[in-house]
């Protein structure tokens, strides 16, 4: 982890029994654990891909209709 305070990690846990071990393993290190929805975690994907686009380039309302028309 770099730097002080606190941080996030995001882990996919694919079996309930992996699920059941990484609560455990938290409990010990006194750590907190919150299931995040899968739609919820597509948002946060829109949202980094809109935070990390380039809002200097423009592009004509012709190349944006012929894109919805296909």
């Amino acid at each position: 982890m770099r730097g002080k305070g606190s941080g996030f990690i995001v882990v996919k846990v694919k079996a309930p029994k992996d699920r059941r071990s990484l609560d455990e393993f938290l409990a010990t290190k006194g750590l907190e654990g919150k299931e995040i929805p899968q739609e919820d975690m597509e948002d946060f994907g829109l949202l980094m891909a809109m935070i990390s686009v380039d809002r200097n380039k423009r592009v004509s309302r012709d190349t944006i209709m012929r894109k919805l028309a296909r």
